[in-house]
């Protein structure tokens, strides 16, 4: 990107921050591999219906459980009908 824009690092940041993952860099692969499979042994999926009015929405998930870390997106784009 442009240097006005932040570097590649920069953009990737953003991106990991918006969606709610994770970003490993240089060769971590073993601790990528290892988070990535405790991940999947909590994972859940919801389901949502909101205006189809082409702006962006912030979302806030949370859990009352303690120790319970949500790794998830922070809004969406709804498409516009």
């Amino acid at each position: 990107p442009p240097a006005e824009r932040g570097t590649e690092t920069d953009t990737l940041h953003q991106l990991v921050e918006l969606t709610g993952g994770r970003m490993y860099q240089g060769s971590d692969v073993e601790r990528a591999i290892g988070q990535a499979l405790g991940d999947v042994r909590g994972r859940y999926q919801v389901g949502y219906e909101g205006a189809a009015d082409g702006k962006y929405h912030k979302l806030r998930v949370a859990c009352t459980r303690k120790g319970v870390k949500v790794d998830a997106a922070k809004g969406y784009f709804a498409e516009k009908k």
